[in-house]
């Protein structure tokens, strides 16, 4: 017998009562059914794991705790973070489109407040008298004001304010120099120049007034609610300078 009669005359066999194919040619059969099953599974998981088919979306952040709400406590906000009290590492950033000054403790956002800014809020102040709020970067300590009681006192100009006043000619060489050693010491700028100065962020000396963020109507300080002030001072450690950025209001 040849290898092909073999292969392609077997013996039958019985059963069920049913003749079928010889035991090598039903193994075959039985092996080409499974063989197709398998490549549809295959397929449909190849389907289901990743030809095309987008992952699931994470599941977006938590909003934060104080969301809408600028009078939850602020240790409360920062024990829930782990962050430690008093706060360490402080920094604040002002949105003049959002009206919010927004605190930092190790890079970590703690808590927002509404603001309010110069009657001219829009621009960088640039001379005395303009009503402007800066725009930049500054260090901000805590101070006492005739005026306005304890707040925190903004060191405008900085070195930036005085280098570009001096490059157009609207302060002299000397009043330059007085601006660059008391940044360079971080002491309180002097506010006698072309540039004016005393810029504040503050509230009133009475403590109970409020709306004092319902609209702009500072000479060019930032002003915040009363309560929210007194939080922020004791916030910030006694003796610490903690940088603040004043973003400007964006380009139409």
């Amino acid at each position: 017998m040849h290898g092909d009669d073999f292969a392609f005359h077997p013996f039958p066999v019985t059963m069920m009562g049913m003749k079928v194919r010889s035991i090598p040619a039903l193994r075959i059969a039985l092996f080409c059914a499974a063989l197709c099953l398998c490549l549809v599974s295959c397929r449909g998981a190849a389907q289901d794991s990743g030809n095309g088919a987008a992952p699931a979306a994470p599941a977006p952040a938590a909003e934060p705790e104080n969301a809408g709400d600028p009078d939850l406590p602020l240790d409360a906000i920062a024990a829930h973070k782990g962050l430690g009290w008093p706060l360490q590492n402080i920094s604040l950033v002002v949105d003049k489109k959002e009206r919010t000054i927004s605190l930092y403790s190790r890079d970590t956002f703690v808590k927002s407040w509404p603001v309010a800014f110069g009657s001219s809020p829009r621009g960088h102040k640039t001379r005395e008298g303009d009503s402007r709020t800066p725009e930049g970067v500054y260090y901000i300590f805590k101070y006492t004001s005739p005026s306005f009681g304890r707040c925190f006192y903004i060191a405008y100009p900085n070195l930036r304010d005085a280098q570009l006043a001096l490059d157009s000619g609207r302060i002299t060489k000397n009043q330059f120099n007085r601006i660059k050693s008391a940044v360079s010491k971080k002491q309180k700028p002097p506010h006698d120049t072309p540039l004016g100065g005393l810029i504040l962020l503050h509230g009133t000396k009475d403590r109970s007034q409020t709306g004092l963020t319902d609209t702009d109507w500072t000479l060019g300080c930032i002003a915040m609610e009363n309560r929210h002030l007194l939080e922020l001072l004791d916030a910030v450690p006694d003796g610490a300078k903690p940088r603040l950025t004043i973003r400007p209001w964006p380009e139409e």
